[in-house]
């Protein structure tokens, strides 16, 4: 079934890159949490720059593309607009279907994925509706800079490293298409 929307969803927004990625043992394992899929949320302001987030409890100077959890039974593309709509308040138009990052890891024998949308804004203000999501600030970046960004996530120290290693692929995959296209 998810292959028949990810057809549909290429169809209409473009045929992305499918990437798999094999997390290190000791990595933040995302199979941890009840969900198996989530949508990132690449979303291009009106000044052309990328948008990011960073939430009250992440290390100092952590922003990151916004992400959300798919529902049981949600499409990606519901998902995707209820997440942009929870986490920015913003609205947009889905300009093109980025990357489909398929994740593995030594411990699991099921695999997580992220679906990333390149979005882009044409109004509403940028606001949290979810209090629950504890977004603490905003950042907005060129695409160029997604690869330290990448960096900077992938070398987190401590209880973050994992998690940093786990974040870090969408930003390096982003950056990637991004360049690519430009």
């Amino acid at each position: 079934m998810m292959k028949d929307e990810i057809t549909r969803l290429s169809a209409r927004y473009g045929k992305p890159l499918f990437v798999t990625e094999s997390l290190p043992t000791g990595a933040f394992d995302p199979l941890k949490s009840p969900r198996t899929g989530e949508v990132a949320l690449v979303v291009l302001r009106k000044g052309g720059k990328v948008l990011l987030n960073t939430k009250d409890f992440y290390p100092d100077g952590a922003f990151r593309i916004p992400t959300g959890g798919i529902k049981p039974g949600e499409s990606v593309e519901a998902a995707l607009l209820r997440e942009t709509r929870e986490e920015t308040n913003l609205d947009v138009e889905v300009a093109r279907f980025l990357a489909v990052i398929t994740y593995h890891t030594p411990e699991r024998r099921k695999a997580f994925m992220t679906y990333a949308f390149l979005l882009r804004e044409l109004g509403g203000e940028l606001k949290t509706n979810d209090p629950d999501e504890r977004i603490s600030g905003w950042r907005e970046v060129d695409a160029s800079e997604l690869k330290g960004v990448a960096e900077r996530l992938a070398g987190l120290a401590g209880e973050w490293w994992g998690w940093g290693v786990f974040r870090s692929v969408l930003h390096r995959v982003v950056a990637s298409v991004l360049s690519a296209e430009s």
